[in-house]
């Protein structure tokens, strides 16, 4: 429910559950898998040297996470290890390198970006994030599409997440960073295609699941919230799920309520897998069926989150099949 530690976030909040993951339950099942990118917050300070049950190939940056460009250091399987160069593209690397020099043994592979999360800058906190070299300036001078939330009066909400129309330097900071998150998300494209064209060169392309999913959205000045993310509105709680595979049909879409607790589920049903006996209990639902084209089931989905230094921002909410909150 939070970034913060326990008892409400963060590494020391899951850590117990660690051994009953996806990823046990997988490797029980003779997978090799991967894990490239960053885990857990409070992970990296913690526990740096340790990997975590059932991943057999371990890639985390442990200091310099939020660093695009220059020295990160990485836990490689327990070693601690310096890479430097565009954090992204070596994220990718990694990921190639794990698919190509594997065993035979079926595989689950997480990949973990930083962008398009902000970069830490001295003296000014998280900024806009750095795009790769190749592709600064990509968007430079964008025209943003019409959305009508943005800057849209919050006169009828509560008074607590009622905001005041934007600045025009707010409007400008958001141009800006609009423009450098899609430029960052260019080496995602990048790491994307990359990753695609490996697995059609060890010809398993045909036999892979690829899920493309992201863990928050961010505002943008929608209802005159300029940035951030810890709100219950749409741009904070939506997030973009596309998946490809065996069995998934082709260019088809879902209006379905769904959340990444849905995933594990999810995997377990295209694996063959079963969760252990003694396994606690999953709260998503397999979305398997739907997407081999069965009939898109109607749920409502909880979505919360806690704000212990924020109260006021903490809120439970359930969204229903039809848009409701």
């Amino acid at each position: 429910m939070d970034n913060q530690p326990r008892p409400h976030g963060g590494w020391s909040a899951f850590r117990d559950d660690e051994p009953d993951t996806i990823a046990t339950w997988l490797d029980r099942a003779g997978y090799h898998s991967g894990y490239i990118g960053k885990y857990l917050n409070g992970y990296e300070g913690a526990a740096p040297r340790r990997v975590p049950p059932g991943w057999d190939k371990w890639r985390d940056p442990v200091s310099g996470m939020y660093r695009y460009d220059g020295t990160a250091t990485y836990n490689v399987d327990g070693t601690l290890t310096a890479r430097t160069g565009y954090q992204d593209a070596i994220r990718t690397r990694m990921a190639t390198t794990f698919l190509r020099n594997r065993s035979q043994a079926p595989m689950f592979l997480t990949v973990s970006y930083l962008a398009p999360h902000g970069s830490p800058q001295p003296g000014r906190g998280f900024t806009h994030p750095v795009p790769r070299p190749r592709h600064a300036h990509a968007y430079d001078g964008m025209r943003r599409p019409h959305n009508p939330a943005v800057d849209n009066p919050t006169g009828d909400r509560p008074r607590v997440v009622r905001d005041g129309a934007l600045t025009h330097r707010e409007h400008l900071r958001i141009r800006r960073s609009t423009e450098r998150r899609r430029e960052a998300l260019l080496a995602v494209d990048d790491g994307v295609r990359r990753i695609v064209a490996t697995l059609r060169r060890t010809g398993e392309l045909a036999s892979t699941y690829i899920v493309f999913t992201s863990d928050n959205g961010y505002f943008a000045g929608e209802h005159r919230v300029a940035s951030g993310k810890a709100r219950h509105d749409r741009p904070s709680s939506t997030v973009p799920l596309v998946a490809s595979g065996p069995d998934v049909a082709a260019g088809a879409t879902r209006d379905q309520l769904t959340g990444l607790h849905d995933l594990a589920p999810t995997f377990l049903d295209w694996t063959g897998t079963s969760r252990p006996a003694r396994s606690a209990p999953v709260d998503g639902v397999s979305l398997a069926p739907s997407a081999a084209g069965a009939t898109s089931m109607e749920r409502d989905v909880l979505i919360e989150s806690r704000e212990p230094e924020l109260p006021w921002k903490s809120y439970r909410a359930i969204r229903t099949s039809d848009g409701w909150k």
